[in-house]
């Protein structure tokens, strides 16, 4: 018997957008379900007692929360209840932290003389003795690797994911509404990485390598849009 919870189809993700947030119940050896009580709290420990902040209750294994009440930036626990015929089957505790509030972020984009070859920035600054937990949030127009006193964030290559930066309407052949593609809006997706365990007492160091991708590159297809959409730009 295996109860396996996922939000937005990860484990305990970080950086989830509190306005889309689906968390999801998959089973296995646990049959005869009636329904299903996912409980929301923003403490572990009143998972189990009656000061939950939310309960909902399912028959399709998954619920999307309403994003009135949620809040950026903070870490939420949550835990399911299955409730069979002749027994109730409770899950592990699991969690997932909302991102960054839109409207409150005071940074901005930064760049540097852009020569062709690939840009790195470093930035020096102080944790205090006592810190508990400490967050990245970080994009990159065009890919980009970061360090945090010579570690590396994570293991993967190419971040950010490829976005779409040209308003699209005047490439052919595609199967999207044009209309709603011609809003002068863009998505463009950063990262959030727990860097806790990185940080010293003291002083500290980010470094970011940040290089062309998709964003900037003069070198693409003739079949492709061949043109750059700016230099390379970084945020965190």
């Amino acid at each position: 018997m295996m109860i396996t919870l996922l939000c937005n189809g990860m484990k305990n993700p970080l950086g989830v957008d509190e306005r889309k947030i689906k968390l999801s119940v998959q089973t296995e050896g646990i049959f005869g379900v009636e329904k299903i009580v996912l409980i929301l709290a923003e403490r572990d420990e009143d998972l189990y007692n009656s000061v939950a902040d939310k309960v909902f209750e399912t028959r399709d294994y998954s619920v999307y929360l309403p994003s009135e009440g949620m809040e950026c930036m903070k870490r939420y626990f949550w835990r399911a209840e299955i409730h069979c015929k002749d027994k109730i089957c409770r899950s592990e505790i699991a969690y997932f932290e909302t991102g960054l509030d839109r409207n409150a972020v005071s940074g901005k984009w930064i760049s540097g003389e852009f020569d062709g070859r690939v840009l790195e920035f470093m930035r020096a600054f102080d944790a205090e003795k006592g810190l508990v937990g400490a967050r990245l949030y970080i994009s990159g127009l065009g890919f980009y690797k970061a360090y945090v006193n010579g570690k590396k964030t994570d293991d993967n290559y190419f971040t950010p994911l490829v976005t779409d930066y040209d308003v699209r309407k005047n490439l052919k052949n595609i199967d999207y509404d044009e209309e709603n593609l011609d809003n002068g809006k863009k998505t463009v997706c950063y990262y959030t990485y727990d860097i806790t365990e990185h940080l010293k007492e003291g002083k500290n160091f980010l470094n970011v390598m940040l290089g062309t991708g998709f964003y900037c590159n003069t070198d693409k297809l003739i079949t492709d849009p061949n043109f750059s959409f700016g230099t390379p730009k970084l945020f965190f």
